[in-house]
């Protein structure tokens, strides 16, 4: 189970009404941490490859969810070795199973938010008929908020795909080309719209997909 410090806790449904307690975690460089990680992105592969009837486009994104799985969990493996260059956040349920995770770093003058995916069976598309909306714009308020705490500056992020692009334009990440970015006060202005709670629209789609086509080069993914 992934244990570390608790940041965030809302209350969630799922599209039919089952309650879901949404738990933002900061994790430690624990053993047990890493390998809940490192098990969660065995899961979804899995699932990925034997989800047949699903669209190529939902199987890739699911896989994409399992790189970002397994790079959070390398992560923290080199954050065990040495300072911590790129932070780590997780969504977890009541459980402590894992249902999302963000990695972002501070460089050049800007935050950079490396990789963002929720857990596959919430993603748009997936054959899931009580798939749970909120968990990426929870993710997001709080790595934003977090990001706020240390230094105000321009986020930038490169979106995985069009339906990930439509979702951080909503947020108010803007630019003509990519990265999309936003200023110190725009974001200060997402965190506090995300301070509370909303509820997503289920027509729109949860798709908070963010990706560094770098990172995810360096742990070879397979998207």
């Amino acid at each position: 189970m992934i244990s570390g410090r608790v940041l965030r806790v809302r209350q969630l449904r799922t599209a039919r009404g089952r309650p879901l307690l949404l738990r933002v975690l900061r994790p430690d460089a624990s053993r047990a941490s890493k390998d809940a990680l490192l098990e969660a992105e065995k899961r979804w592969t899995a699932q990925a490859k034997a989800a047949t009837a699903s669209s190529r486009a939902s199987r890739e994104r699911a896989l994409f969810a399992a790189d970002v799985a397994y790079i959070a969990a390398h992560t923290l493996r080199e954050a065990a070795k040495r300072e911590a260059t790129h932070h780590v956040l997780v969504a977890v349920d009541q459980w402590g199973d894992l249902l999302g995770a963000v990695v972002f770093h501070f460089a050049g003058r800007a935050w950079h938010l490396d990789l963002q995916a929720v857990r596959p069976q919430d993603q748009p598309g997936w054959p899931n008929p009580d798939q749970v909306r909120g968990i990426g714009s929870e993710m997001l308020g709080e790595a934003v908020a977090q990001m706020n705490r240390q230094v105000c500056a321009r986020v930038e992020l490169e979106p995985l795909d069009k339906a990930a692009e439509r979702f951080w334009k909503r947020r108010g990440f803007h630019n003509t080309q990519h990265p999309l970015r936003m200023s110190c006060p725009e974001s200060r202005a997402l965190a506090a719209a995300l301070a509370h709670t909303e509820l997503d629209d289920p027509a729109l789609g949860d798709a908070p997909y963010a990706a560094d086509p770098a990172l995810l080069r360096a742990v070879g993914s397979r998207y």
